[in-house]
């Protein structure tokens, strides 16, 4: 229930990280009973990013978009999830890595370039949504990459400004 109520909370535009690494274990909860498999997540959180603010639902695109396109069996994804502050700057880089496929070259050529994804099966536009939404919510301070591992699966790495809960947005 607690994934649903956050889910619904839509007067929201940022969440706190501790709270969206909360809502991220609810949702791979619900996919470990979904799929009665295990789903291995691996997460190296400095706690001093935890009272960042950060866009509503910034972590869980990474989590599903590897749920449904990792191309692999449920039981054999493993996840993992590095968040840390870099001092010189300011900014927090979170690393979100699986152990799929990885990206294809159309689709990561696409993803570098900031363009649209559309399949046979229509509009992919969760990275797409978040890119923008990220974009507008720091004004233009924010990066975003995107790769393959070579040990296979994909990679994505976000870095944004450290804004702490005592901060107005």
């Amino acid at each position: 229930s607690g994934y649903f109520n956050y889910m619904f909370r839509t007067d929201m535009e940022s969440a706190i990280l501790k709270d969206e690494l909360q809502n991220l274990k609810n949702y791979l909860d619900i996919q470990k009973i979904r799929y009665a498999e295990k789903i291995e997540i691996k997460m190296e959180i400095q706690q001093e990013c935890l009272d960042a603010r950060i866009p509503i639902l910034l972590i869980h695109t990474f989590a599903e978009n590897s749920m449904k396109y990792s191309g692999i069996e449920i039981s054999s994804l493993k996840l993992s999830l590095s968040i840390r502050k870099v001092e010189e700057n300011s900014h927090i880089i979170i690393i979100w890595q699986d152990n799929g496929m990885g990206f294809s070259r159309e689709i990561l050529e696409k993803l570098t370039n900031r363009e649209k994804i559309v399949k046979a099966d229509g509009e992919h536009i969760g990275i797409s949504n978040l890119l923008k939404r990220a974009e507008i919510y720091y004004s233009g301070d924010f990066s975003a990459l995107f790769g393959n591992c070579e040990q296979g699966g994909a990679w994505i790495q976000i870095e944004i400004p450290y804004i702490p809960l005592t901060t107005e947005k």
